[in-house]
This record gives C-alpha cells, structure tokens and sequence, in this order.
C-alpha cells in the first residue's frame, strides 16, 4: 500500500505496527520486504517521492570542511530507491579479512566473521541480480601465490530498486509505504529506554504526526543516520546514543584513486579488453602492515587505436621521464611516429580506510525546512592511508619490472615526503560511499550499535545500512548493505514473533 502524506493525514491509521523502517533506499526496502515475507507489518517512510524534487534534496545541504567533497546534496538521492537510483552497479562481498581485528594496524573488526553475513551471499545476489564476468584467463598473470591476486566484481545491471519493487510494495498486504514523510523526532516511555513513536512531518504541509511500532529501524544512509540521531535531543544534550560521544565519528569514504601511470611492453603483454581488478593478499596486506584495497587496469585497448590512447601516446612523446622509461624496456624502440612500442596505462585504485575519529559528521547551527540542523562532514585521510596507496603502487610496479613487462611512474604526490593528498583533478575523489558514523561493536565504549544493529541505551531502536560498518574493505558497499538488512529482518522478526 502506498500513501502520500502531503496529499492529507486523515487516512493515517490508528495503529501499531510491528516495525517502523525510516528510509526506503536498498537497506530500507529490503528490510522492509524481509519483514513483511516473515509475516510483520511494517510501516516503510520515504522522506522524498517517486522522483527527485529540489525541495526534498535541499534537505541533504550541508557543509563540508574536510579533504574537498562533493556537495552533500549531490552524492545522495532523497527519493524513493535512495542512492540506488544512481549506483553503478559493482557488487562485490567484503573480504574475510576485512571482519577481522589488526591489532598491527590499531584497529577493531566486526563483532562476527564473515561467514555470519556469508549465509545471506544467494539471498542479496538474487536481489541484486549480480552476475560474475567471465574472463578467460588473466593476461598478466596474477595468481594469488604472488603478492596480488584477480579479482573478479560482481556486477547489477543495476538493479534500480524504484523500479524493481514499487509495483510490489504497492500490492503488498504488510508494507504501507509512506511518501514526503521526513522524521524529525522520537517519543520515548517514562525511563527513556525505549521508543513509543517517531515523529514525522510531510514535505509541504506543517501537520506532524505520529507512527508507532513495537521496533524502529533508521535507514537513512551513512551521513543522515548520524544527523537525525545528534538532532533528537530529548534524552540528551549529545544526541541519541551517544553517550560516549561516537556518534557521527569515524566517517569513512572509498578514496578512488589515480596512483600513477603503466609503461608497458606491447610485444610482452597480452592484448586484453575490458577492466581487469587486482587485490593484495592476505599475506601481503599482513607483512606490509596495509589497508586493503583494489587495483584497476583499463585494458590494453585504451592504449591503442584513436581517441583517448592516441592522446596518452601523445602526451607521452613530450614527457622525457616517460621516454626514458620506454628506453629502459629495452625489448621494443618507442616510436613516437606511428605509435609502435610500448602503451600506456592509468593505474587507479579503490583503497580502504583506516576508521578516524576525527574524521566525522557533526551539525550546523542552520536548520533545514523541517527544523533539523543540517549536516557538517570533516572528510580525513590518515597516513595509513597513504602508506597504503604508496604500497600498492611500488608493488605492482615492482611486479611489473621483476617480469620484464613494463615500468611504473607513482604519481607526484605520493612520491613526496610525507606524502599528501592531491586535488580531485589529479586524480583523487571519494567515491560517495558514506560509513562508520554508527559503528556497530559489542561494547558503548567502541560502537553506537550492538551486533544486532540496536542503538546502545535503546530498547526497540535499530539502525541498518553502512553507517554500522565498524570496517570498509575496498568494495562498494551495497552489497554488504543488502546482507545485513536480510540479517537485520530475521532478527527483528524473531523479536516480533517472540
């Protein structure tokens, strides 16, 4: 069932649900979906409608005074599907190795291993409809025995998560799907423990009003999440849940990176089309005390033929550094005039980062339309961070020399000392992936929600998405997103029936 709250209020029915999800983007709606599947009824609330609309997206201005960030009403969607609506569609599970604590690093794990997310693994890709790429053989041949190992991303179409469930949410018995509803408070029982309803009030009309359930779950992504829990204030000068003063901290994004520029030698290296993705070991990642991370290579295509290779061969011409590494190659001439010899590649990468408490979402003093203080986010990248991004370069580059295929130039600024993070156009910008402000862990003093993804202090408050993702990894974090909410519907149902 879908209602419009601006339309009018007097249809809203007196009622409890059993869960409320606030948020209908890929956590929300599959939450809610897993719910309703497990017989529960479910109030699913969209702040936005079926499209975007420049009111609704104002309420996701902010500031950013970090490392520079796109503006925060950009890199999210306040409309039903949330940021599906402009996902790319890479699909990849996070690594073993991402769940578990490095003490060698300072840094805390997940509360569980892989293997408990593993069991929704069929589940999410159905969802997602997430198919693996068939690529014959690796052309440059890393097997996982060397320090590097292919990968192969998962890939949704994608998967627009409007236009796949719209049509049944609408027919659904167990879910109402409320449009323009934005919350802006929680109401709490006498011991401030748990909640007795949210607050929400419609897009253009002032009427609030009230939904009540026996849970609650915030699906708002990973900077709203932190936002509406440091605005509700009832309890606490601080914000909901936080208590120890984390909330909002530990802000992470997937840095995509340009680390620096592949001369290869034609006759050596394989022609290959397509992108080819790369990953550290778990040995490697071990000795070199690194972050996890991903490689990426355009395929030898782009360094031939028109268009942008010629334009690489061109500007490699001018540049004596590059000519004197063709030279060094040795098994073929470089031939500036009719572009035999070696190519040219860009070596970009996707890299986890280390959690920073300094690197947060905190507030403004300007309120949104619905009363809200708006976001403020300090973006930081640590020098674990680019410890790791000089790693990965000077070791595919010394793959790429120990095999006689070609020669690798770092990019100048992680070849500086201390090396420092560059303007976006050379080559370095988030990738709106938005996590760790409500991290999830088994103790207040290291977390802001539990294993289950209950908020701390709460009795019937829960929080879903990547905002609960004590760890990054490398991949996109969807698919991940998509898991726990399967999770997070199993447990709740459980209660529920309980």
């Amino acid at each position: 069932m879908i209602l419009d709250t601006d339309r009018d209020a007097s249809w809203l029915p007196e009622r409890i649900y059993d869960v409320c999800v606030c948020g209908a983007g890929p956590a929300g709606i599959t939450l809610a979906r897993r719910l309703a599947a497990r017989g529960c009824d479910v109030a699913l609330m969209e702040a936005g409608g079926f499209g975007p609309s420049a009111e609704s997206t104002d309420a996701y201005r902010g500031d950013s005074v970090g490392i520079p960030f796109l503006p925060l009403h950009v890199g999210r969607l306040r409309y039903f599907g949330g940021t599906s609506n402009h996902w790319t569609g890479h699909a990849p599970a996070l690594d073993a190795v991402d769940y578990r604590p490095r003490p060698d690093c300072d840094l805390d794990g997940w509360p569980f291993g892989r293997e408990e997310l593993d069991q929704y693994a069929d589940e999410a890709g159905a969802i997602l409809e997430s198919r693996v790429p068939e690529h014959a053989h690796d052309p440059l041949g890393f097997d996982g025995k060397d320090e590097l190992r292919a990968v192969a991303i998962p890939l949704s179409p994608p998967v627009r998560f409007s236009a796949k469930y719209r049509r049944e949410i609408e027919r659904s018995d167990r879910i109402w799907l409320h449009l323009h509803a934005n919350l802006v408070d929680f109401a709490f029982d006498p011991d401030r423990r748990g909640v007795t309803g949210a607050r929400f009030r419609p897009l253009r009309r002032k009427q609030e009003f009230v939904v009540r359930a026996r849970h609650y779950a915030l699906c708002l992504g990973g900077i709203e999440n932190a936002r509406l829990l440091l605005n509700c204030r009832a309890r606490s000068e601080s914000g909901l849940g936080n208590e120890t003063g984390l909330v909002g901290r530990f802000f992470c994004d997937h840095p995509h990176v340009r680390i620096g520029w592949l001369l290869y030698d034609r006759q050596r290296v394989p022609a290959f089309a397509g992108e080819r993705y790369y990953a550290p070991t778990e040995g490697f990642i071990a000795r070199e005390q690194v972050l996890n991370y991903c490689l990426r290579l355009p395929g030898t295509a782009m360094a031939s033929g028109d268009g942008l290779g010629a334009r690489l061969r061109e500007a490699a011409c001018s540049t004596e550094f590059i000519r004197a590494l063709a030279a060094a190659i040795g098994s073929a001439p470089f031939d500036c005039g009719n572009g035999a010899g070696p190519g040219l590649l860009p070596i970009e990468g996707v890299f986890e980062q280390a959690p920073n408490p300094d690197s947060r979402v905190t507030l403004t003093d300007a309120l949104d339309a619905f009363g809200l203080c708006r976001a403020r986010l300090d973006w930081r990248v640590g020098a674990l961070d680019l410890r790791t991004m000089r790693v990965a370069v000077t070791q595919i580059g010394r793959r790429f020399a120990a095999s006689d295929l070609g020669r690798v130039q770092m990019a100048p600024w992680l070849v500086a000392e201390p090396p420092y993070v560059p303007e976006r156009r050379e080559g370095f910008f988030g990738g709106s992936h938005h996590i760790g402000t409500t991290r999830m862990a088994d103790h207040p003093r290291a977390g802001v929600v539990d294993r289950d993804g209950r908020l701390f202090g709460a009795a019937n408050l829960y929080v879903g998405g990547s905002s609960v993702f004590p760890r990054s990894g490398w991949a996109n974090p969807t698919y991940t997103i998509v898991q726990l909410a399967l999770r997070l519907g199993d447990h709740l149902a459980a209660r529920v029936k309980g």
